[in-house]
């Protein structure tokens, strides 16, 4: 009963405590709005965050797995690299095996071959021989066609003129 007690309130201002009421909940009103938005946005941000976070989480493994891999193909290229090496290294022993027994089978063989030849000086009384020898031969052969050429011209097979010419002809030419 206090409205009765305080008469002093007035419908006036019943009406601008409305009016206030009015403004405030219209204040209200645009807060709760913008709250919505605000929340609807975090919510947003918070699902991106989440699609974000899974998509690196995957990206994450694959690069794991990715390197898992890597180091799985680098361990076999460097057994691989191993086995080259040693088989490297046994073949350079083998290698170097067979340039040893073909440089002595060479040098033998050069030794061999150096002995067997000839000196030059051999050489040039061997020519020399052979050279005397084939002289010697032509000789005979020539003074042997100068007789029968000369016969022929005393049996009047052949012509004094053919005589000469066939005489000309000699390696070792005789006049008469």
């Amino acid at each position: 009963m206090e409205s009765s007690q305080n008469p002093e309130v007035t419908n006036a201002q019943v009406l601008l405590a409305v009016e206030k009421t009015q403004i405030e909940t219209q204040e209200i009103r645009t807060l709760m709005v913008s709250l919505i938005q605000t929340v609807t946005t975090v919510k947003a941000d918070l699902e991106s965050l989440k699609y974000d976070s899974t998509k690196q989480k995957i990206h994450n493994i694959k690069v794991d797995a990715f390197a898992a891999a890597t180091r799985g193909s680098l361990w076999r290229l460097e057994e691989k690299v191993e086995r080259l090496e040693k088989t490297t290294i046994e073949l350079e022993g083998d290698v170097m095996n067979a340039i040893q027994m073909l440089s002595t089978h060479t040098d033998a063989e050069f030794r061999q071959t150096r002995n067997e030849l000839a000196s030059k000086d051999h050489l040039d009384r061997k020519v020399d021989g052979l050279e005397m020898g084939i002289v010697s031969h032509i000789v005979r052969v020539d003074e042997k066609d100068t007789a029968l050429v000369i016969s022929l011209a005393q049996k009047s097979v052949i012509t004094s003129s053919e005589k000469d010419s066939m005489l000309a002809m000699s390696p070792f030419p005789v006049h008469g």
